[in-house]
C-alpha cells in the first residue's frame, strides 16, 4: 500500500508539473496574441491599439498612433503615445481620465505593429524598409530579403543601432553560429558591403612606349559605395564620386519620407579603427542658413535619416 500510494503521489506530482507547463505556455500565447512579444516595446507611430477602461465597456475604443506620436481620446483630448511602452501610456491615460471618472483604471493593448521597421542596405536580395509584426532575428530578416548577394563581403557586415556599430559574420550565422543571430530592434540598419571590385587588367602599351597610368577615381580598390538608410525613399547603397556630399546623397535616394526629421541626418563613419559620427542639420541646409554645414562623403559612409516622432 505504502509503495502504491507513493507512486500515486509521484504521478499526481508529474500530472501538477505538466498542468504547471501547459498554464504557462497558455498564459505566452495570450501575451503574444495581445501584442508585441518583447516587454519593452515602444509604442510607435502608425501602431493600432486598444484602450480600455475598467467596468466602462462604452469607453472601449482602438486608435491609430498618428504620424507625430499622438493619439486622440475622448475623455482624454490628444495624448503623446510614440516612445512610450504600452503601460507607461496605460498610466498616463488613467491620469487624465481620472479628471473626469474617479477611480477609472485604463489599459491599453498593443493590437498591431506598424513601427517596427528594419534597413537592409548593400549586398542582398530585396535591400530597403522592411515591417514586422513582431521580434524578428537577423536570419529571419534576411530569408524575407532573399538573402545574400554573391558579392556580399559577409563577414564585414554590421548592424547600426543609432549611434552604434555591431559587427556581424554572415558566413559564421549561415555556418550555424547563433552569437551572430542577433535580435533585432525597432530602427536597426544592416549593412552589407559588397566585395572589391577585382582590379582592372594592366594597360597594353606599344612596343617601347611607357606604361599606361591608371585612372584616378578618387577611391581605394575597396566597393566604391556609400549606404544611405532611414526615412528616405530609396534607402541603399549609392555609387561613390569625388566631392559627394549628404545633399546630393538625399537627392539620390528620393529625398525623405513625410516621416523624416530632417535636422537630426547622422554620418557615422570609421577613421583609424574608430567609429565617428557626424551631425548634418539638412533642414537648416535646405533653408539656406549660412551656419548650417554640409559634410562631404568618404566611401563606406553611412548617412542616416532618423523618424521623427515629436
Amino acid at each position: 500500500m505504502e509503495r502504491k500510494g507513493k507512486a500515486m503521489a509521484k504521478q499526481s506530482s508529474n500530472f501538477t508539473r505538466r498542468a504547471a507547463l501547459l498554464v504557462a505556455a497558455t498564459a505566452s500565447l495570450i501575451v503574444w496574441a495581445a501584442g508585441p512579444a518583447h516587454a519593452q516595446f515602444r509604442i510607435g507611430p502608425e501602431d493600432v491599439l486598444q484602450i480600455s477602461v475598467l467596468g466602462n465597456k462604452d469607453l472601449d475604443l482602438n486608435v491609430t498612433v498618428q504620424p507625430d506620436g499622438k493619439i486622440s481620446y475622448p475623455m482624454a483630448g490628444e495624448v503623446q503615445a510614440a516612445g512610450l511602452t504600452a503601460n507607461e501610456l496605460a498610466e498616463k491615460l488613467t491620469a487624465q481620465v481620472r479628471i473626469l471618472l474617479r477611480d477609472a483604471v485604463v489599459a491599453v493593448t498593443v493590437r498591431e505593429v506598424n513601427s517596427y521597421k528594419l534597413f537592409l542596405v548593400g549586398a542582398v536580395g530585396r535591400p530597403g524598409t522592411v515591417r514586422v509584426r513582431s521580434e524578428t532575428t537577423l536570419l529571419q530578416l534576411l530569408s524575407q530579403a532573399g538573402g545574400v548577394s554573391e558579392s556580399a563581403d559577409a563577414e564585414k557586415a554590421y548592424i547600426v543601432r543609432r549611434e552604434t556599430r555591431i559587427p556581424v559574420n554572415i558566413k559564421k550565422l549561415l555556418e550555424g553560429d547563433p552569437s551572430q543571430n542577433p535580435t533585432l530592434l525597432p530602427g536597426d540598419t544592416i549593412v552589407i558591403p559588397s566585395l572589391p571590385p577585382p582590379p582592372p587588367p594592366p594597360a597594353v602599351a606599344a612596343p617601347g612606349a611607357p606604361g599606361l597610368p591608371a585612372p584616378d577615381t578618387g577611391v581605394g580598390p575597396e566597393a566604391a559605395v556609400v549606404y544611405v538608410m532611414g526615412e528616405v525613399r530609396r534607402p541603399g547603397a549609392i555609387q561613390f564620386a569625388k566631392d559627394l556630399n549628404v545633399i546630393k546623397v538625399l537627392a539620390l535616394a528620393g529625398g525623405f519620407t513625410p516621416f523624416a526629421s530632417p535636422s537630426k541626418v547622422k554620418v557615422l563613419r570609421e577613421e583609424d579603427a574608430k567609429k565617428v559620427t557626424l551631425q548634418v542639420d539638412v533642414g537648416a541646409l535646405l533653408k539656406g542658413d549660412e551656419e548650417a554645414k554640409d559634410v562631404v562623403l568618404k566611401v563606406g559612409d553611412v548617412i542616416h535619416v532618423p523618424e521623427s516622432l515629436f
